[in-house]
């Protein structure tokens, strides 16, 4: 009889359960049943976990976008666990959140994220001065005035403008207010004022061959000759 030699090589752990020795008379092959017993050892897979910077009575859906993925089990997004103990969405401050998911063979994959809770502030009102006007010269009190709120972003169509006080036809100084809300209920309240004046026409020296410059009407000047 010919030498039988057995070649055997795996390269993952596995356990043999050896079944008799069968042999083939026409080739006086060898042939062995075995039973391989894979061991998985890769984690699962989470994905779309982000640091969050939120406001103080806010809410957050710690599960928005995150996914979890495993090599055998496929999505596991439903099997995630999320800690959010710690988080406390009335106090501005800085915690943690920590995702956890575990496929069927017991491997587990952890990561954790910050949550950033910060305390809303009034918006901010910009552009708002004093301003000088002739009697009954029109005004723009809303030119250039802008007002933006951290959480909420561009205010400025919420300004509210209170210039009942002024009388443009009346020399005087007159205040104007100007008022802005946020959606927690924030105010600003900024107060500028308009100064009425009295437009005063003089009679001005004209020496012969000089130009003279006149101001006719307010906010302009016109050369109107020389003499």
């Amino acid at each position: 009889m010919k030498r039988r030699d057995l070649v055997f090589s795996v390269a993952v752990a596995f356990s043999v359960a050896m079944n008799p020795v069968a042999l083939k008379a026409e080739t006086d092959e060898v042939v062995i049943e075995q039973e391989l017993d894979v061991i998985d050892t890769t984690k699962p897979v989470l994905e779309g976990i982000k640091n969050q910077s939120v406001f103080v009575g806010d809410k957050i859906n710690y599960l928005k976008g995150v996914t979890a993925w495993d090599d055998k089990d496929g999505n596991l997004t439903k099997e995630i666990k999320v800690d959010s103990a710690k988080v406390n969405l009335k106090k501005a401050g800085k915690y943690v959140v920590t995702y956890t998911v575990k496929d069927s063979e017991g491997n587990t994959a952890i990561k954790k994220a910050a949550i950033q809770v910060k305390k809303d502030k009034a918006p901010v009102i910009k552009g708002a001065r004093n301003q000088t006007i002739y009697l009954n010269n029109p005004i723009s009190y809303r030119k250039g005035v802008t007002a933006k709120d951290d959480k909420d972003g561009n205010l400025t169509k919420k300004i509210k403008i209170d210039s009942s006080r002024v009388k443009k036809a009346k020399v005087g100084k007159y205040p104007v207010t100007y008022t802005v809300k946020d959606s927690a209920g924030h105010k600003t309240i900024k107060k500028v004022f308009v100064t009425v004046k009295k437009f005063k026409l003089f009679t001005p020296t004209v020496t012969e061959g000089k130009e003279v410059t006149v101001d006719t009407k307010p906010g302009g000047k016109k050369n109107i000759g020389t003499w």
